[in-house]
Formats: C-alpha cells, sequence, structure tokens
C-alpha cells in the first residue's frame, strides 16, 4: 500500500504547517520568514480558522480548476507547462466577473487534479 502524505482530515495544525513551508520557501531570510509567519497567524481568530478547516476540507477530488491565459494573439498560443497562464481558480465565474482580476484573460483552460496533486504549502 502507498503511503499517503495527504492526510485525510485537514486540521490547524496541517493548515499552519503548509503556510509555514511556504513562507520559508518563499522568504530566505530565516528571521523575515519567522516575522512574517507571526504577523499572519496573529490576525487569525477563531472564525477564519474554523473557516479555513472548513474551506479545505470540503474541496472534492478530482479538483476541477482554471487557469487564465494571456495570449500575444490567437496565432500564439503558449500551451507548455512551465506557461500554464497567470491564475489558478477553482470558481470559474470570476472570469465572468467584471471586479475580478480574471476577468482580463484571453483564454481558460478546465482540468482535474487528484488530492495528492495539490501543492498543498502553496496552496494554502
Amino acid at each position: 500500500m502507498k503511503f499517503r502524505l495527504v492526510e485525510a482530515y485537514k486540521d490547524r495544525a496541517f493548515i499552519e504547517d503548509a503556510f509555514k513551508d511556504a513562507v520559508y520557501e518563499t522568504i530566505p531570510n530565516k528571521n523575515a520568514a519567522e516575522q512574517m509567519i507571526k504577523s499572519k497567524l496573529e490576525l487569525m481568530d477563531d472564525y477564519d480558522w474554523e473557516a479555513l478547516e472548513q474551506y479545505v476540507n470540503d474541496l472534492q477530488f478530482p479538483l476541477v480548476i482554471c487557469r487564465g491565459l494571456k495570449a500575444e494573439s490567437k496565432d500564439k498560443i503558449d500551451l507548455t507547462p512551465g506557461n500554464l497562464g497567470i491564475n489558478w481558480t477553482i470558481d470559474p465565474d470570476l472570469f465572468f466577473d467584471d471586479t475580478s482580476n480574471f476577468n482580463d484573460l484571453d483564454f481558460v483552460v478546465i482540468g482535474e487534479i487528484s488530492e495528492d496533486q495539490v501543492d498543498w504549502p502553496n496552496t494554502i
């Protein structure tokens, strides 16, 4: 049997660890990373944690994801894996919302991923 790194239930510790991993990965200075982590975690109250846990645990897999793409022209569309767009979302309606950052894109790519394909630190 293959060991799964993804827990059946993602609790506060799982979410907090994923967040910390992402900060340490993006901020190379350990002191700066710890300051960022501390300041962000201090902003979270019980309601925020409950809402975040609920959101993460309500995700249904396989998860349908959408990625918006900008293209130089309709003839120059680069769909190579390293250049798959600008923003990911699980809410395709954002591409049609005038107040969304997703609405100024030329194309939308839609796909499915399994739970073990989620990059939890960078997602959280």
